[in-house]
């Protein structure tokens, strides 16, 4: 037995009753001609929306579809306006520092953001103390404990549109983590409520201890991975100060990106793509780009380099190597080793004369 319009019928019923309340959704024109080439959109039997594949294609074409990203320590690409996104890296990577600059970075952009944070007042006083930019558009919750449904209830139609998660394993209260139907159960209310209000929701979790590749790191069932628009992930290099980003999207490529910490600011520097970090390719680009037959310093080397620029260190080691190899020429000369307290400059070495 089910129920139809608050009343008792009998199963041999339901299919007539069914398509009675299909027939009564279409307007009686239309339920005259070809039904297929004039609806738009209705809902069929309840809550089911229904819609033209021809029409989607149209609104795509037209530009209602188009992403936007949020920017990520300045590059594009990497984080979906309204959409899910996953964060994940092994503990005391640097997630939370990360995702601190990038809500500086949109805060600045005039985006409010509200952080859900399992960490305490105390942690969050002293990680700021050391930011000089601006706060204003940044709010936080210190939030361990409260129950998930309060936590539903904090992404609302007034709530800033962006809203971070951090981390998912302490919020959600799932009993198992590796179980998909737990994970995709206690996760998708919060990305269904966030995309019903068009709000970006970013979740921070762990990676596994092995890593993984396209996006399969994540700690867990795949349903952290499924559920999400991107899911991206943080490693460690060997350098102690760089990390790399890679990661997967549904509908976006995500591209690696390199990053380190500038210690004497504390802000994350982006530096680009793997490729684009190794020696030899910033050895290529300081004599394509950036070295000339005029003494420079290596600060005036890096501003004529192009975007994105390698970090003050690898510049050095790429300056005296090329200087080692006899392609460019340092001053004091690279034979007379370190000199302490020494500004040395650089240029193109002249050509060798042919005996």
């Amino acid at each position: 037995m089910i129920t139809l319009n608050k009343k008792r019928v009998a199963p041999a019923k339901e299919t007539t009753l069914l398509s009675k309340s299909i027939a009564q959704s279409v307007p009686e024109k239309e339920n005259q001609t070809n039904l297929t080439s004039h609806y738009k959109r209705y809902r069929w039997a309840g809550r089911l929306l229904v819609m033209k594949a021809v029409d989607l294609r149209q609104r795509a074409l037209d530009g209602n579809y188009e992403i936007n990203f949020l920017p990520l320590l300045g590059q594009q690409g990497y984080i979906p306006e309204g959409r899910s996104v996953l964060i994940s890296a092994y503990p005391k990577t640097g997630k939370t520092e990360l995702m601190t600059d990038l809500v500086i970075e949109w805060a600045n952009l005039g985006k409010a953001v509200h952080i859900i944070s399992e960490e305490s007042e105390a942690t969050w006083g002293q990680r700021l103390r050391k930011k000089t930019e601006s706060l204003e558009n940044i709010f936080i919750s210190c939030a361990l404990g409260v129950s998930v449904e309060d936590l539903k209830k904090a992404i609302t139609k007034d709530s800033p549109p962006i809203v971070i998660i951090d981390t998912i394993r302490n919020f959600l209260n799932l009993h198992d983590e590796n179980s998909n139907s737990e994970v995709a159960r206690a996760i998708n209310p919060f990305i269904q409520r966030a995309r019903n209000q068009g709000k970006t929701i970013i979740f921070l979790h762990h990676t596994r201890k092995g890593g993984g590749e396209h996006g399969e790191g994540a700690s867990g069932a795949h349903a952290f991975l499924g559920s999400v628009d991107v899911t991206l992930e943080i490693y460690r290099l060997k350098s102690e100060q760089q990390r790399i980003i890679r990661g997967a999207g549904r509908v976006v490529e995500i591209k690696e990106l390199v990053y380190e910490l500038n210690e004497s600011s504390h802000i994350l520097i982006a530096l680009g793509s793997p490729k684009e970090t190794q020696l030899a390719t910033v050895c290529e680009r300081v004599l394509s780009q950036g070295i000339t037959t005029t003494w420079l310093k290596a600060s005036d080397i890096q501003t004529l380099l192009n975007e994105p620029k390698p970090s003050k260190e690898q510049l050095r080691i790429a300056l005296n190597q090329l200087a080692e190899e006899g392609k460019i020429t340092r001053k004091p000369a690279i034979e007379e080793g370190k000199k302490g307290g020494a500004t040395y400059q650089w240029r193109l070495a002249e050509p060798k004369e042919n005996p």
